[in-house]
C-alpha cells in the first residue's frame, strides 16, 4: 500500500494538485482537520479522464464531511472508480474554526 498527500495544510477554499492515477483502483481517501475548539470541514474528491488537467471537467467522486473539537478525520474507499486523474477540493465556506487546517491523503495499491 502506498499513499500520498493530495492537499496540504489548506486553510481556505482551494484545490489540490491533480494526481495522475493511470486508472489505479481501488483508491482510498482520508481527510483530517486540526485546529482549536470547534472545527468543521468539507472536502470534495473529484475525478476526470480528460488529458488536459488545467481545463478538465472534474466530476464528484465523493464528499468527506469533518466535524470535531481540536481534530477530526474521515474518509472513504472508491472501490471501482478507475479515474485517470483525481484531486481534492475545499469549496467556499468549507472550512471553519480557529487555526483550522485540512490535509487530504490518497492511498492505493
Amino acid at each position: 500500500m502506498a499513499s500520498s498527500n493530495i492537499l496540504t495544510a489548506a486553510t481556505a477554499a482551494s484545490s489540490g494538485h491533480p494526481q495522475v492515477t493511470n486508472g489505479t483502483s481501488p483508491l482510498s481517501f482520508q481527510a483530517t482537520i486540526t485546529g482549536t475548539g470547534a472545527l468543521t470541514g468539507t472536502v470534495v474528491i473529484e475525478g476526470t479522464n480528460e488529458v488536459a488537467l488545467s481545463t478538465s471537467n472534474y466530476l464528484t467522486i465523493g464528499t468527506i464531511t469533518l466535524s470535531g473539537t481540536t481534530t477530526a478525520s474521515d474518509g472513504f474507499v472508491a472501490a471501482a472508480v478507475p479515474w485517470n486523474v483525481v484531486r481534492a477540493r475545499i469549496p467556499a465556506g468549507g472550512i471553519t474554526g480557529t487555526s483550522a487546517t485540512i490535509n487530504v491523503y490518497m492511498g492505493y495499491k
